[in-house]
């Protein structure tokens, strides 16, 4: 029997895309922020944000986040919240956010 599964039907290609966050995203870190997000959204694939460490983030993280869970919904692919921390969820939920934290 022949392997008829294509490349895109591979499970390797289609596993998602994984991004960690540090324990501090702010000012000083969003310009290295936004290239790994444009890096992973170019992949055009479902993406997992691993986001336990988080102790602190500042509005243009939450806003480089925000713009990055958009891109990847417009490729029409999800972003899968693992562990998100207490400290980015409540910034998100202070920031009017809570929509963009889904675990």
């Amino acid at each position: 029997m022949t392997n008829t599964k294509t490349k895109s039907e591979n499970s390797s290609t289609t596993r998602p895309s994984s991004i960690v966050l540090g324990e501090s995203l702010d000012f000083d870190g969003i310009a290295r922020l936004h290239t790994r997000l444009l890096n992973c959204a170019t992949k055009k694939k479902n993406v997992d944000i691993k986001a336990a460490r988080v102790e602190h983030i500042d509005t243009a993280s939450l806003q480089a986040l925000m713009s990055f869970v958009s891109m990847i919904g417009a490729n029409g692919n999800s972003v899968r919240w693992v562990s998100p921390s207490a400290a980015l969820v409540n910034a998100a939920s202070i920031a009017g956010l809570h929509d963009l934290i889904r675990s």
